[in-house]
């Protein structure tokens, strides 16, 4: 059976805010299934991998990623 794509434009645009967040603290709010966990990971480990001259601009202790489900 075919994976149902259940994402609106909404939630595109909460996606999109977190692949281009430079710095600072975001709050995403989108419906189940629409790839929020997968956003986050993918841009925390993006932000890993930054570097400036050489030097890394983040280390793992400065992120903290919460998710949840009501």
């Amino acid at each position: 059976m075919a994976k149902r794509d259940r994402t609106t434009p909404k939630d595109l645009q909460a996606r999109n805010q977190v692949m281009k967040a430079e710095h600072g603290r975001y709050y995403v709010n989108a419906r189940a299934g629409t790839g929020k966990t997968e956003s986050l990971a993918r841009r925390v480990a993006y932000a890993l991998r930054l570097e400036d001259n050489g030097v890394r601009v983040y280390q793992a202790s400065d992120i903290l990623c919460v998710t949840f489900t009501n």
